[in-house]
């Protein structure tokens, strides 16, 4: 026998727009036709519990959730799109800011308020410096004599991790094509969020991390690709690269250097483990390399990066799927759901539904995170 649902329709269509799925992409996502899909959403049909548990998935909500009224409030936060060839938000990336915005709440909810919060004087070009100084004074920044030098993915990792003693939370997403985005923050005065392309190439990722702090430093949420030519993207990539490469260090490297214009680029981006573009446009501010070295650089990075996509695509394999989950959600989340594991104030079934996973990825993760 069908067993059929009553849902609410309005729930239907909160949970779609959500999401920015549009009703066609829903009715392909869960194979049922468009009209289906409308009837069920103005309430002339009754979806079966088989296609709402498509739904459901789809959509990122628990079955209960479609019996009731939606919440009057979009989960989706208001950002300012600053990518000039971006285009609207896909459903993919629209359910990673969505689930960001409810890891940040489960943090809130099991562990308050942070103690430290991003409370500092807002950005200007003519104070980028200032600001930049402060701000590795007040994390306090890494290390320039660490022992494992400048490897980009150990600097990614802890600067990652200074953000989160410093009241910001960092997520990555997966499967989004960075042609899509590079970064985004979302503002809060508690815990404030920024999410990064995990696609991306470490140094890349590096410098997003810094340019998203750069937008919630001035109290503003963003969408970006990191493009010079839009409104206050310049203002974040100059704060990034004086953060990354403060200027005392820049300049002796640059009088050491043996070269100059693209090659000197070249060699204080891998001293730093710095990306080339973050590196030559911290140059070009210092007045050690001209526009035209920029530009050059920013030609050569992108080449370099749909190389790089397309062996990615090539290559068949890669990391396992629970790795994958721990690099997204951080060290510092899954610190958050093991906590509360050991204190009882969730259960298992609970802790899967918190971190979008299954039991054994769950354990892989629990097991990653007490062996670090």
């Amino acid at each position: 026998m069908t067993v059929r649902m009553d849902i609410d329709p309005r729930a239907l269509v909160w949970a779609r727009e959500n999401h920015g799925m549009d009703l066609h992409a829903l009715a392909t996502a869960v194979n049922t036709p468009p009209a289906i899909v409308a009837a069920w959403e103005n309430g002339e049909k009754r979806p079966t519990y088989k296609q709402m548990r498509k739904v459901a998935k789809k959509l990122d909500q628990g079955l209960p959730f479609f019996l009731v009224p939606p919440p009057r409030d979009k989960e989706l936060p208001e950002t300012v799109d600053y990518r000039r060839r971006g285009g609207p938000v896909s459903p993919a990336l629209a359910r990673e800011i969505v689930r960001t915005e409810r890891y940040r709440q489960t943090v809130l909810t099991y562990e308050g308020p942070p103690s430290r919060r991003l409370d500092l004087r807002p950005l200007t070009m003519p104070t980028v410096e200032q600001r930049a100084r402060e701000f590795r004074e007040w994390l306090p920044a890494p290390r320039e004599d660490h022992p494992y030098g400048h490897d980009p993915l150990r600097l990614l990792n802890e600067w990652r991790e200074l953000l989160a003693t410093a009241g910001i939370l960092v997520f990555q997403a997966s499967r989004i094509p960075p042609e899509e985005f590079r970064g985004l923050s979302v503002y809060h005065s508690e815990l404030p969020i920024i999410l990064i392309n995990g696609a991306d190439a470490n140094r890349a990722k590096l410098f997003t991390l810094l340019h998203e702090v750069g937008h919630l430093i001035n109290r503003t949420s963003g969408l970006c690709l990191l493009e010079d030519k839009q409104v206050d993207e310049p203002l974040a990539n100059a704060f990034a690269a004086a953060v990354l490469l403060p200027a005392d260090a820049v300049l002796t490297a640059a009088k050491q250097a043996e070269s100059e214009g693209v090659d000197m680029v070249e060699v204080i981006a891998k001293q730093r483990g710095v990306s080339r573009l973050a590196c030559a446009i911290r140059l070009h501010h210092l007045g050690l390399v001209d526009r035209k070295v920029v530009d050059e650089i920013r030609d050569l990075t992108e080449a370099a990066w749909k190389r790089h996509r397309e062996e990615l695509r090539a290559r068949k394999g890669g990391p396992p799927y629970w790795r994958v989950r721990y690099r997204d959600l951080g060290q510092t989340f899954i610190g958050v759901i093991a906590r509360a594991l050991e204190a009882g104030t969730i259960d298992w079934v609970e802790a899967i539904a918190l971190t979008n996973t299954k039991g054994p990825t769950l354990d892989r993760l629990l097991n990653e995170y007490h062996g670090q």
